[in-house]
């Protein structure tokens, strides 16, 4: 009987008559049985424990940048990063950094630029410069450098959430195309239950997450908001996790519109929630 409730939920879904509770129940279901999709698992885990998240790919992510985030903006802070502060941006770096800026910065893959940290980095903990220029390269770039990315994107969350249904039998491949329709209610979905949550970024440091769309493109999305206490005026640092391609003045009450002017810092700190007529507004 359980698949049977997800299967008919997930008729709704196909059919444009679900609602917020259909989609929180396919996730809670499917969470378990997402078979390696880190997207779909990782919405269905903020479904289910919305407060502070531990784990899961937004935190990886996010730890990661605000790594990155941290020794980057030392300077900035009137701080001095010491070795160790380069050698831990430089791992968190070649998580975050894509294939291609890896080929145009080092000039190589990312299996060799690896090596070429495992190569350096020991030699620079002990005031070393490797003989090798091209590991050199590597160190200087992943060690000195200010690098980010979203975690996931709609499309990925989509094309997941598609393929978990077909895999646990809840659709075939007639239904991974008629659930294209759904695309815009999934994203917003799981913005909903994004923003306002709190990421665990370790030794005692947190960091929440907004939803909103002031970025160049207008496009929906949350960013988490790293936060450095040094000066007298703290440094703050949204950063994007989750990027739609949905435009936010189309998708949104207008309790929750943003002038075109505000960029960057401007975010949404009222709960939120998706209404019946799929739209984002303020939760009330």
């Amino acid at each position: 009987m359980f698949n049977e409730d997800l299967r008919l939920r997930t008729n709704r879904l196909i059919a444009g008559t679900a609602g917020v509770n259909d989609l929180d129940r396919i996730y809670i279901g499917l969470r378990s049985r997402a078979y390696g999709r880190q997207a779909f698992r990782e919405v269905g885990d903020f479904v289910a424990h919305r407060d502070q998240r531990q784990k899961g790919m937004l935190t990886e992510v996010g730890r990661a940048i605000f790594t990155s985030a941290d020794v980057w903006s030392m300077k900035m802070r009137k701080l001095t990063p010491t070795h160790e502060d380069h050698v831990r941006a430089a791992w968190a770096n070649l998580t975050l950094a894509t294939d291609k800026q890896i080929k145009d910065n080092c000039r190589c893959r990312r299996d060799v630029a690896r090596k070429r940290l495992e190569r350096a980095l020991p030699l620079f903990l002990v005031d070393k410069l490797s003989d090798n220029d091209e590991d050199t390269r590597a160190l200087n770039y992943f060690g000195g450098t200010f690098i980010w990315r979203p975690a996931f994107n709609s499309d990925t969350l989509l094309d997941e959430f598609s393929f978990v249904l077909q895999r646990n039998g809840l659709i075939d491949a007639s239904g991974r195309t008629a659930l294209k329709a759904a695309k815009t209610f999934i994203a917003l979905h799981a913005i909903s239950v994004m923003h306002g949550s709190t990421i665990d970024l370790g030794n005692g440091k947190t960091a929440e997450l907004y939803a909103g769309y002031a970025n160049e493109h207008r496009h929906l999305e949350i960013k988490i908001h790293l936060i450095f206490q040094e000066m007298k005026k703290p440094l703050t640092m949204p950063i994007c996790l989750y990027l739609t391609n949905l435009v936010g003045d189309a998708h949104c009450e207008p309790a929750l519109q943003i002038p075109e002017k505000e960029l960057g810092l401007s975010t949404w700190t009222m709960p939120i929630e998706v209404t019946a007529a799929g739209r984002l507004d303020r939760l009330q």
